[in-house]
């Protein structure tokens, strides 16, 4: 049994001054009249004369599924803060220092609100689901996964099942551990992992009927 940090990203691994490259990037391919590039700015700006890189910024977060460079700036800046304060309380649970172990989830939810606020998910609306791990809104992924009250998206399944296949232990719960997994809730030390998400976990099983799920849906769209 065990506890492995999910890795937040935008997707993974994508961070804001990569973000500021590529739209500075994407800025000279435009001015270049380069068709590619003019074919990715055409659906939020048609003459490509009078773009700026702030409007190519606004191209880079809406392309991500955020309303603005800000918005998309405050989330990977939470997604930041968040990775740290997750590696802090792991560090905690294994020298068994419940206590700050509980404050410092106490500091991680408001973090969490932050990156769900970010990505639009304060929108409210009940047609709109969204992933509770990368906080993608249905439509923006391939395959969407329903449980109780709880959605992950194909992206984030195949990262947890990286985590669960590399053979990574993770940290080993403290007996005042209370960590389930959000879709069965199995605690975890039933369990072989669980993968602790941004306020949502989900255990090495449940990821394993994730991908029979996404794999015979992927079969019958392909039949």
């Amino acid at each position: 049994m065990a506890v492995t940090p999910f890795p937040f990203g935008l997707p993974t691994g994508i961070h804001i001054d990569a973000l500021r490259e590529q739209a500075k990037e994407l800025l000279k391919s435009v001015q270049g009249v380069e068709p590619a590039a003019l074919d990715r700015i055409k659906p939020y700006f048609r003459d490509p004369a009078g773009v700026t890189l702030q409007r190519i910024q606004l191209v880079i977060a809406r392309e991500r599924g955020f309303s603005s460079w800000r918005k998309l700036k405050d989330f990977s800046d939470a997604r930041d803060e968040l990775v740290a304060q997750r590696r802090e309380a792991f560090e905690d649970r294994r020298t068994f220092n419940s206590k700050k172990a509980i404050e410092q989830a106490a500091v991680i939810s408001p973090i969490v609100q932050r990156m769900a606020d970010s990505a639009g998910a304060e929108d409210g609306s009940p047609t709109i689901r969204r992933c509770n791990f990368c906080f993608k809104r249905q439509d923006r992924v391939s395959k969407f996964i329903v449980g109780t009250n709880m959605y992950i998206c194909d992206e984030c399944v195949e990262t947890c099942t990286g985590l669960v296949d590399c053979g990574e232990v993770g940290q080993t719960p403290s007996p005042e551990d209370s960590v389930h997994c959000s879709f069965c809730s199995k605690h975890v030390r039933e369990v072989r992992t669980v993968i602790a998400g941004p306020g949502t976990s989900i255990c090495n099983e449940c990821v394993e009927i994730c991908v029979e799920i996404i794999t015979e849906g992927t079969q019958a769209d392909s039949s």
